[in-house]
């Protein structure tokens, strides 16, 4: 707080403001994790999540504790609150298994758990279960999938969620159970104002997560002017969920106006207030997804992810934005789509000329951004 010369206060006065000044400047955790600008919850700048490699969680690489405790203590450094794990796919059938999620991809989350909690139990441990059958093109058309929503896929979805967060995993079967901190949805691709995805979110809610204070999901972001989720929709999806990450990382290919920094910032800002707006009358936080991955090109030649364009930067400088407008944006937090990337862990993929770079940026345009 400043005091300009031209005001005469009252000695009594100072003492008041020094001592509502003290207990915040005394707080060491208070700076620079808490936040009040416009347009941030607390802690927007710390209150952030990383989605992790699925080889962590389903034993495909074999990490020691020490390893875990290293990559835990990374993801603190970077201020990382929330690990949404990758735990695998869940089944598409038109049998009884549809809508399960087959054990192999949470084999070692229970040892990940209790080392991870060990190391820092600030960190959320959130296990994402992906779905990329809700509207296959059948035909170069996107046609609703019905083995998606049916009460098989509830039921079986329901009960994974069931067992990852209130029953628990044990380390090789035995012992200890280690309990997940929520779910994470990652259901694509999106269809207009999907009413079976907001009937099984209701489900999950309903049951499984009904006392459940981190459950979210991965939802549509658009640059035109006819969304594929409309406000009112979004604010239905906001009523179930704890947190909404809108996919903001990867809009560009096939016609798209995404072509260069300018575009990808602007469409930052209008997605993070569009969101923001229609998730005011929910309790449901805001945790736009940043990118860190590679160029990607289809086999018909599109360039559908250049991270020249959708960078982390770019990201952080329309999201500043968003938060900085009039009627700034209310925002939670932010994520990473990859940590693997952003952390360095596949140089021979997503080399150091560019995680060095996210990781600069995260930091100074992001957590430390004035």
């Amino acid at each position: 707080m400043r005091f300009s010369p031209k005001h005469l206060l009252s000695l009594a006065l100072v003492f008041a403001l020094i001592l509502t000044i003290l207990p915040a400047a005394g707080n060491a955790e208070s700076r620079p994790n808490a936040d009040t600008r416009a347009g941030c919850t607390v802690n927007c700048h710390t209150n952030n999540a990383a989605f992790l490699n699925a080889d962590w969680f389903n034993g495909n690489i074999t990490l020691s504790d020490q390893q875990i405790a290293d990559y835990v203590n990374k993801l603190k450094q970077y201020k990382i609150k929330y690990q949404f794990v990758d735990v695998g796919v869940l089944i598409d059938s038109n049998t009884a298994s549809n809508g399960s999620l087959p054990a192999a991809g949470y084999s070692k989350l229970a040892n990940w758990i209790k080392v991870s909690r060990q190391t820092d139990p600030n960190q959320l441990i959130i296990p994402a279960l992906n779905y990329g059958s809700r509207a296959p093109r059948v035909n170069g058309v996107k046609t609703p999938n019905p083995n998606f929503g049916t009460q098989t896929f509830k039921a079986n979805l329901n009960a994974a969620a069931n067992k990852l967060v209130n029953t628990g995993l044990q380390i090789n079967g035995s012992g200890t159970f280690y309990k997940a901190d929520g779910i994470h949805l990652d259901i694509e691709g999106f269809i207009s104002n999907d009413t079976v995805l907001l009937g099984t979110l209701q489900y999950l809610r309903d049951n499984a997560l009904a006392n459940n204070t981190n459950f979210s999901q991965s939802t549509p972001a658009d640059f035109g002017s006819s969304p594929v989720w409309s406000n009112a929709f979004i604010a239905q999806v906001g009523a179930i969920l704890n947190q909404v990450q809108p996919m903001i990382y990867d809009q560009m290919g096939w016609g798209s106006p995404i072509v260069d920094a300018a575009s990808y910032q602007a469409l930052w800002t209008q997605e993070v207030k569009r969101y923001s707006t229609a998730l005011a009358g929910t309790s449901s936080k805001l945790m736009p997804t940043m990118p860190a991955y590679e160029k990607k090109t289809a086999e018909d030649g599109t360039v559908y992810h250049d991270p020249a364009v959708e960078s982390l930067y770019n990201a952080a400088k329309g999201l500043q934005a968003a938060i900085a407008s009039p009627g700034s944006a209310n925002v939670h937090g932010a994520s990473i789509f990859w940590w693997s990337h952003f952390a360095g862990y596949h140089p021979t993929v997503y080399a150091p000329a560019l995680y060095q770079a996210d990781q600069s940026n995260w930091l100074n345009e992001w957590v430390n951004h004035p």
